[in-house]
């Protein structure tokens, strides 16, 4: 899809062009928030189909946003995986194919440009938080991010990097002048599978029976 509106614009320019108008102002560019969340399941997610209301903020964003209802991850590992996202390459191209080799981080490839480190050279405010070992410094990832946070601990929860990420956010409002590219990563619904005491007993096996009902 991305390519065919991209089609349309080079035709509508080059339209305007042949007819002698004026060249269509620039748009501004865009702020970019992205947030990964570890080893979350598509299928228990609502606007995915799932009966339980477990994700109800989650539905209420997917129900005015463009939802991707076939989107793969080409490894089942963390660090690959966003290398992956980050640089629209496949593993044996970028270079990280998995989360440590012998006790030790894979290198990223020569040439294997993040989009942090794109954005980065057009002017963004580029700035990271994350939540576990896996994507911390030592993968390669932090290459292109002006400000980055990791925790000193193996995992933390979200309550300890979104608030971060948050005070970023205000802070660039109210200093900012540039576009922002911000990545937020959590890891909350990783192994060891132990939620908060006020989630671990919301839901048990009698609601599958009853939606099967």
């Amino acid at each position: 899809m991305s390519g065919t509106r991209a089609s349309v614009l080079l035709g509508s320019l080059c339209l305007v062009g042949a007819c002698g108008g004026s060249e269509p102002a620039a748009p501004a560019d865009p702020d970019v928030l992205v947030v990964t969340i570890d080893t979350l399941r598509a299928d228990k997610l609502g606007c995915y189909g799932y009966f339980r209301d477990t994700t109800p903020t989650l539905d209420s964003l997917a129900a005015e946003s463009l939802v991707f209802e076939r989107c793969l991850a080409p490894v089942s590992q963390t660090l690959p995986s966003h290398a992956t996202l980050f640089t629209g390459l496949h593993p044996y191209e970028h270079g990280l194919l998995a989360n440590l080799r012998e006790n030790r981080a894979y290198v990223r490839a020569p040439g294997a440009t993040s989009i942090a480190e794109v954005l980065a050279t057009e002017g963004y405010a580029t700035a990271a938080f994350v939540a576990a070992e896996p994507v911390k410094r030592l993968g390669g990832l932090a290459t292109g991010f002006e400000d980055w946070w990791e925790p000193d601990e193996k995992v933390v929860r979200a309550n300890s990097v979104v608030p971060r990420a948050v005070a970023w956010l205000d802070e660039h409002a109210r200093v900012g002048d540039r576009p922002f590219f911000l990545w937020v990563h959590l890891f909350d619904v990783h192994l060891p599978y132990a939620p908060p005491a006020a989630y671990a007993t919301r839901y048990g096996p009698e609601d599958a029976s009853n939606s099967a009902q």
